[in-house]
């Protein structure tokens, strides 16, 4: 865990690792990795809930200064959704008020706010001139040029109708939106032996952490960026979209806060196999107690 801050963040240990197995169509059977390109070959990271139900990609804070017991998860999906809180707009007066008739006569003024503390809006007699002032007491030449914003109900038979421009009372979006799981979203393929010696394409991700506690599950999403053969350019990957080629999640995994954090737990054999290969992992001293910094990144 992190918590909303970066100053004592641990990373998921131990790190996730994802083998890739590419077989035959055909046959069914594995194909030799020595004959693979598996130069851009992606891998990328989403944080679900502990059923896998649904992303918690983003996490929203319900205080000023969250704690990460007080948060609540969003997906990516109800953020585009949620509502907002729209300001509270006195309404203009009327686009009617005040106009001049063709005949040189003022239409009678309509008051915007009725007969509230505001009054009625003062009419003005004609000029010499025929052409009357405007409800405000500007003479036509110099009356203001430009229209105040209005919103109209499209379809009206009795002319355009102002509409409420303000959102439903409470409905406003409480605390920040932040993301959830930080770090390395995305990794690149490494081919790499195992605890066995067996040769495979692999992808470690070493540098994850998750803001809040609870259980939850990780999805990894496989993607070629490749460049296609009918690509024009020069491009080293490929342009536009690539689709998603197989997805896997990960086991059930518990984060839990610091003052709950029972300690660092023994790196795994797989971890120091991959640590010694060039894969930067935080491995564990021998002899280190639970609950001390007792990492050591082997490079």
């Amino acid at each position: 865990m992190c918590g909303f801050g970066d100053k004592d963040r641990r990373p998921l240990t131990p790190p996730p690792a994802i083998r890739l197995l590419v077989t035959d169509v055909h046959t069914g059977e594995e194909v030799d990795v020595n004959t693979i390109d598996f130069a851009q070959y992606v891998v990328t990271v989403d944080l679900w809930d502990d059923l896998g139900s649904k992303e918690v990609n983003v996490v929203r804070s319900t205080t000023a200064t969250p704690a990460i017991s007080s948060t609540i998860h969003e997906s990516f999906n109800n953020l585009e959704s949620m509502p907002y809180r729209a300001t509270n707009i006195a309404p203009y007066p009327s686009s009617h008020s005040g106009q001049v008739s063709l005949y040189g006569q003022p239409q009678p003024p309509v008051a915007p706010y009725g007969g509230g503390q505001y009054g009625q809006v003062p009419s003005y007699p004609p000029a010499p001139n025929g052409y009357g002032q405007t409800a405000y007491g500007y003479p036509n030449d110099f009356a203001p040029l430009y229209r105040p914003p209005q919103v109209y109900e499209a379809g009206s038979m009795n002319g355009p109708q102002r509409i409420s421009m303000s959102g439903p009372s409470g409905a406003g979006v409480q605390g920040m939106f932040t993301r959830n799981l930080i770090g390395n979203c995305a990794g690149s393929a490494f081919r790499l032996q195992d605890t066995k010696d067996k040769i495979g394409i692999w992808f470690v991700m070493q540098d994850l952490s998750v803001r809040t506690e609870g259980n939850f599950r990780l999805r990894f999403s496989f993607v070629d960026v490749k460049p296609t053969a009918d690509q024009k350019g020069d491009a080293p990957v490929k342009i536009g979209k690539s689709p998603i080629l197989a997805s896997v999640f990960s086991d059930k995994f518990q984060v839990y806060s610091a003052k709950k954090f029972p300690g660092v737990c023994d790196s795994t054999e797989l971890s120091k196999c991959f640590a010694t290969q060039g894969i930067k992992i935080p491995i564990r001293k021998e002899g280190g107690k639970g609950g001390g910094d007792d990492d050591d990144d082997d490079d």
